[in-house]
């Protein structure tokens, strides 16, 4: 083994050693989220396991780099945690059928009502509101994780069907295409359909915060 080939070596085996320190770190001392000051902390290790392959023929995937991919993925799941907790402090002394229903009369209010997934009936293009609160209603209800305890999760139970495809949403986004696509049809360009996902994606994030809010302002009355 030469000199350049023990030396990347010793390189990687010492940045191995640290990031397993970090892991260490995050796991006894702080089993919270990823702050700005752990992630420079953990940035510059990932970026010595750059630096130390320079040279060594080695991919950036090796062991180490993707040790590093693992804590901040770690870090930032307990980050969502952390929030989730939050978003869901005020159901804490509900009984779950409580919550569950607390949880269920913010979705009608805030996402059903406004944006409909169903219309009045078969060829119609009519959004129904009634029709898709009792759809929504079902769906929590009858959900196997049910009665729900926690916003996000059943924001995430009802995604698929009433938040995904959902055409009202869908055009009250339509003037942010047009405006992206300079007046013409967004419909004829090849970005619209990411453009639609990544609004879906926008409003169920920000339906689990607003439901959030309103349950601590409700909480506070």
């Amino acid at each position: 083994m030469d000199y350049l080939t023990k030396y990347y070596k010793n390189l990687s085996e010492q940045l191995q050693e640290k990031v397993n320190n970090l892991q260490q770190m995050l796991d006894e001392a702080y089993p919270g989220g990823m702050t700005p000051g752990r992630r420079e902390v953990i940035n510059r290790a990932r970026n010595k396991a750059f630096h130390s392959l320079i040279g060594t023929g080695q991919a950036y995937n090796n062991p180490t780099e993707l040790r590093g991919r693992a804590l901040f993925a770690r870090a930032e799941a307990a980050d969502e945690r952390g929030y989730n907790r939050e978003i869901d402090a005020p159901l804490a002394g509900m009984t779950p059928e409580a919550a569950h229903k607390a949880i269920s009369d913010q979705i009608v209010a805030q996402h059903v009502i406004p944006y409909p997934h169903l219309t009045s009936g078969p060829g119609s293009q009519v959004p129904d509101p009634k029709r898709s609160e009792a759809h929504v209603r079902q769906l929590l209800n009858t959900h196997p994780h049910a009665p729900f305890t926690s916003v996000a999760r059943a924001v995430d139970a009802i995604a698929p069907h009433a938040i995904q495809a959902n055409n009202a949403l869908e055009m009250a986004s339509y003037d942010d295409a047009m405006e992206r696509s300079g007046g013409a049809d967004p419909f004829e360009s090849d970005w619209y359909e990411d453009h639609v996902m990544e609004r879906e994606a926008e409003h169920q994030a920000d339906l689990v915060h607003s439901i959030g809010q309103a349950l601590k302002q409700n909480q506070a009355k």
